[in-house]
């Protein structure tokens, strides 16, 4: 693909604000120190039409079967699945939560036992929606052999989904995103090798022999750098604000004092 589109949709994201370095937590329930806010891509759309022509060609270039149905791995991506299939003329698939579907069927569209399903995911860190939805598509009958997703947060992602049965493809790695930004001076090399380090120690496994599958292992991170000064943030206030009461508490002491003299 063309690397300079890619780059240049890095740093969009990033300007936008709808990439941002903070410890926050993830849908399977681990930290994680970068925030993907795609409530910002789905209200530009221009970033909208860029995403999905790169999805597209993503499609194109890495031979996944056209003659395919898409479905969004998750609630955000929906919108860009829905706009891929109105460029493209391929019918989109909509899953439903198993808990809220009641009688219903899990998946929701015209479909036929044997028809090609193609996952679009927004970020994949641990797998789970892709496998999620993998699993709900192929319960209906259906058959998914691919899976594309906007950014590959490299936390192991792709090898669960490779277990699988499924070829994850990415317009974006992380490692892509940090060498572009800090290349392109967003961001500093320290919070680029903290980030990156930290990916690299919290690997996700998917246990895939169990029933759910879904089932996530989820290693200790507690050894782990933070890729800023973020995390610290609250003990900051707590000291700063500990040090005002001090010096208040001096000065109204100091005050009392003189009036008694």
């Amino acid at each position: 693909m063309d690397q300079s589109k890619l780059r240049e949709l890095a740093i969009q994201l990033f300007d936008l604000k709808a990439l941002k370095f903070y410890v926050c937590k993830t849908k399977a329930g681990t930290k994680s120190y970068i925030y993907y806010d795609y409530e910002v891509i789905i209200s530009n759309p221009d970033i909208m039409s860029t995403v999905s022509d790169l999805l597209t060609e993503c499609m194109k270039l890495n031979m996944v079967d056209m003659e395919v149905h898409l479905c969004g791995a998750s609630y955000m991506a929906l919108p860009v699945a829905s706009l891929m299939s109105a460029e493209t003329k391929k019918p989109i698939l909509i899953r439903k939560d198993y808990k809220t579907s009641g009688m219903e069927k899990a998946i929701e569209g015209k479909f036929s036992t044997g028809s090609k399903s193609l996952i679009i995911a927004d970020v994949v860190t641990s797998g789970i929606s892709v496998v999620g939805t993998a699993k709900a598509l192929r319960a209906e009958g259906l058959v998914v052999q691919d899976a594309i997703a906007i950014v590959d947060q490299e936390q192991g992602g792709r090898k669960n989904a490779e277990k699988y049965g499924i070829r994850m493809h990415s317009l974006l790695t992380l490692s892509f995103l940090l060498n572009t930004l800090r290349d392109a001076g967003r961001i500093n090399e320290s919070t680029a090798l903290a980030v990156s380090k930290y990916a690299e120690a919290t690997q996700l496994r998917l246990d895939l022999d169990k029933r759910d599958a879904t089932t996530l292992e989820i290693p200790d991170d507690k050894d782990s750098e933070p890729c800023s000064a973020f995390e610290y943030i609250p003990y900051f206030v707590i000291v700063v604000c500990s040090i005002v009461w001090i010096c208040l508490c001096y000065r109204w002491r100091m005050i009392n004092d003189q009036e008694h003299i």
